[in-house]
């Protein structure tokens, strides 16, 4: 993988929520508990790491607090499975950053921030506080979990694209295999990348696709009340 789009940690800030409404709406299609297989993205090579996309909203020189994101995971297991997704992954955690041109930026020292991160508990899809997980469908037959990141706090400017994506911890089962981590998604056009990070949050570079896509994600925030002081 080539060098590939960076955020820059240090303008992202934490602020108060109140008033939120949704500003990003790509959120899954009525069928999606028949539809399968569901489009997705995630990590696939050896080692930890995770994988990144965009959203933006609002206009330029708007500041905005990020309140709450929800995004989707189809994890590598059997659809119709019904296990909680504690029974996958022990740690999730997302990250986020503001999305920088690669032919503009050098320095190793930008990368995604950390914005939250959950424990999840075997036979659960309860995590911890600020983290709601539930299954999509009565029987989850298709193998998808809703995750919703809730009180993030995320300062972010309007009218930029903005970077996040989810880094999991997979529960090793008895034949020795990690389920991985992968977001939902739907097809997107010829110009959208995805980006891909390591556990610190540093850039590895855009990821290879057959096909672009984009996630599916939903995200709520409001404006900040120091914007303009």
């Amino acid at each position: 993988m080539s060098p590939g789009i960076v955020a820059a940690c240090c303008l992202l800030g934490l602020s108060a929520a109140n008033g939120q409404s949704l500003v990003v709406d790509r959120g899954l299609p009525p069928d999606t508990a028949s539809a399968s297989p569901a489009l997705r993205a995630g990590w696939e090579k050896p080692g930890q790491a995770f994988v990144a996309d965009t959203f933006r909203f609002g206009a330029t020189g708007e500041v905005w607090i990020i309140d709450h994101i929800r995004i989707w995971a189809v994890p590598d297991v059997p659809s119709g499975s019904a296990r909680a997704l504690g029974d996958l992954f022990s740690n999730i955690a997302i990250y986020g950053g503001i999305a920088v041109d690669p032919a503009e930026v050098a320095c190793a020292c930008y990368h995604v921030a950390k914005l939250k991160a959950a424990s999840l508990q075997p036979g659960s899809n309860a995590a911890t506080t600020g983290v709601d997980i539930s299954a999509v469908g009565p029987d989850n037959s298709a193998g998808v979990w809703q995750v919703d990141f809730r009180d993030l706090r995320w300062s972010a400017p309007g009218g930029m694209n903005l970077q996040f994506g989810v880094l999991a911890t997979g529960r090793a089962g008895a034949d020795g295999h990690a389920p991985k981590w992968f977001t939902r998604a739907v097809p997107s056009g010829n110009s959208h990348r995805l980006e891909s990070f390591d556990v610190a949050g540093k850039p590895l570079g855009p990821v290879e696709l057959s096909h672009p896509v984009e996630f599916n994600v939903q995200v709520w925030a409001h404006p900040s009340e120091n914007a303009g002081k």
